[in-house]
């Protein structure tokens, strides 16, 4: 059951943020053309390859079946382990589109960041 929880909340955080980059791709890329990803800071998405879609390391359609194949794991895992995980996974990826969606629109995304690291917990 531990590794079943392990695989599954490794395989959630990795499709929460392989759908931030597809949700962000075109922000993403204008920022690469303005060479201000230099610095990424402590951005822990930027640990090995910071928005590789956008940087054309992966194409879109890639990124979206990386994205959808971690997700379905960790739906998988997330309803074997509690079929209620998986309606929270759920919610969770919801909030973090409309987060990306909210970009230049409200600082107050930063209350829905924080309502989707919440339940990833």
């Amino acid at each position: 059951m531990t590794a079943l929880g392990l695989l599954t909340a490794f395989a959630g955080y990795t499709a929460v943020y392989a759908l931030n980059d597809l949700v962000d791709y075109r922000v993403d890329r204008e920022t690469i053309q303005q060479d201000a990803l230099d610095d990424c800071g402590g951005d822990l998405d930027a640990v090995l390859v910071p928005h590789p879609i956008a940087q054309g390391l992966m194409s879109l359609k890639e990124g979206l079946w990386w994205s959808m194949v971690w997700a379905l794991v960790a739906l998988i895992g997330a309803y074997q382990l509690n079929p209620t995980c998986a309606l929270i996974f759920i919610i969770g990826c919801i909030l973090e589109a409309v987060y990306c969606l909210l970009l230049d629109i409200s600082h107050l995304r930063t209350l829905v960041s924080g309502a989707v690291k919440t339940l990833g917990g």
